[in-house]
């Protein structure tokens, strides 16, 4: 057995997108606590993130399918970036493009332990809301 199959990559990645999630809910709370503007797209990265960590701790089918969009979306926005002379950070953007990859990737590797239920579970909320989120990302990329 190679040392990858042992390793409990979704179990780890489902413990990081889960204190992800309590960080941004931590700043959603410090950011209502002194009166600021509701943050909707913190809320989303919030939900996003309890929604992924979720299916990764429920090592459900539809995390790699999810994973994978993400990284599409994330190649896709660098080059729009790239082809739009933003001002946006090119190594900021790569590097989050890269770090997407690489989660698909271990969860991929990873593919044989995730039961099929496909978009069961959170599925279906994490593609709303991923949605939602990318369209205003889009929007503010163009915009």
């Amino acid at each position: 057995m190679t040392w990858w199959k042992r390793v409990p990559v979704l179990s780890l990645l489902g413990g990081y997108f889960l204190c992800i999630g309590f960080v941004h809910l931590v700043g959603i709370i410090g950011i209502g606590h002194f009166g600021g503007p509701i943050p909707w797209l913190n809320i989303a990265y919030c939900l996003l993130n309890f929604t992924l960590a979720y299916g990764l701790l429920k090592k459900e089918a539809w995390v790699l399918p999810a994973l994978a969009l993400n990284f599409a979306a994330y190649v896709a926005l660098f080059g729009l970036v790239l082809l739009s002379d933003s001002d946006s950070s090119l190594l900021r953007r790569l590097i989050g493009t890269l770090v997407t990859g690489g989660l698909w990737l271990a969860v991929f590797t990873q593919r044989n332990t995730l039961l099929e239920r496909p978009w069961g579970g959170a599925g279906i909320p994490f593609l709303l809301l991923w949605t939602i989120v990318y369209v205003v990302a889009l929007l503010r990329v163009l915009g």
